[in-house]
């Protein structure tokens, strides 16, 4: 009986050290996932301040080009000159069009336009000031 017993005993030891080892592994596991999740974390907040950096830096290039460049003489005349000249040279060019070479109207200078400028509230401003409609 005590053969038994001490079989058995041995038995709970190495059940009890298995259960030990699979805590430990599941806690082990846990760790990583989390690690991974806060790595994950770090990484989206980097590219999002990388993102508003270079937002900034456009931003700052514009009005740095603006005051450089233009030094205040771009104006509604200008741009509805600007327009007319673009607009008779793609009428009159062979060339296919696309989205970014069509004379979009809009008052904005050509140097610090971007694609996000080209919308529908600077078209109708566009409109509204050269009276094309009226």
């Amino acid at each position: 009986m005590k053969v038994n017993q001490a079989k058995f005993d041995d038995m709970k030891v190495m059940e009890e050290a298995f259960a030990a080892q699979a805590e430990l592994e599941a806690k082990s596991v846990q760790e990583w996932q989390k690690q991974k999740y806060q790595k994950r974390i770090k990484k989206k907040q980097h590219l999002k301040q990388e993102e508003e950096h270079k937002k900034q830096k456009f931003e700052a290039k514009k009005q740095q080009v603006l005051r450089e460049n233009l030094d205040g003489k771009w104006d509604n005349a200008l741009a509805i000159q600007r327009f007319v000249a673009v607009w008779n040279f793609f009428n009159t060019s062979k060339v296919p069009p696309s989205a970014m070479k069509v004379p979009w109207p809009i008052l904005s200078h050509p140097n610090v336009t971007t694609p996000h400028d080209t919308n529908w509230e600077n078209v109708e401003a566009f409109i509204t000031i050269t009276g094309c409609l009226g």
